[in-house]
């Protein structure tokens, strides 16, 4: 996990009163604690609508619900922190998108594949502060 998503982490638990830890490397998803799995995605450019690769949404949604837990997707961008209950929206009435890019954002970038995304309106979601703003 990179840091800045560590560091994200560090600000979130304080900002929301929470005890989320980081998972291992190759888990589904990012954070968890007993009651949310999380994934979450650091945007560096702003983007009206939020893209959530389908593969890692449902599997989310999935996992959450074998282990009795709340499935988020957290996105940060500049103009705030969105969060997305994923058991409060039906991702299947999204629509989905092709987006190509490479395998994983860890590693060699050189391969590129179409992942399969579906595209979140912002008012879909919870927005909080923007990160690094506090309450």
């Amino acid at each position: 996990m990179k840091s800045r998503e560590l560091n994200f982490l560090d600000w979130f638990n304080t900002q929301m009163d929470l005890n989320l830890k980081p998972t291992k490397d190759f888990d589904r998803w990012d954070f968890q604690d007993d009651n949310y799995l999380i994934e979450l995605k650091i945007r560096l450019k702003y983007y009206e609508e939020k893209l959530l690769q389908a593969d890692k949404g449902l599997s989310l949604i999935q996992n959450a619900e074998a282990l009795d837990k709340i499935p988020l997707y957290i996105v940060t961008d500049h103009k705030g922190v969105y969060i997305y209950n994923l058991n409060k929206i039906n991702l299947l009435e999204y629509p989905i998108c092709e987006v190509v890019a490479p395998v994983t954002t860890e590693f060699e970038k050189d391969k590129l594949i179409t992942k399969y995304c579906y595209v979140l309106p912002e008012a879909d979601a919870t927005k909080i502060l923007r990160y690094g703003q506090k309450s």
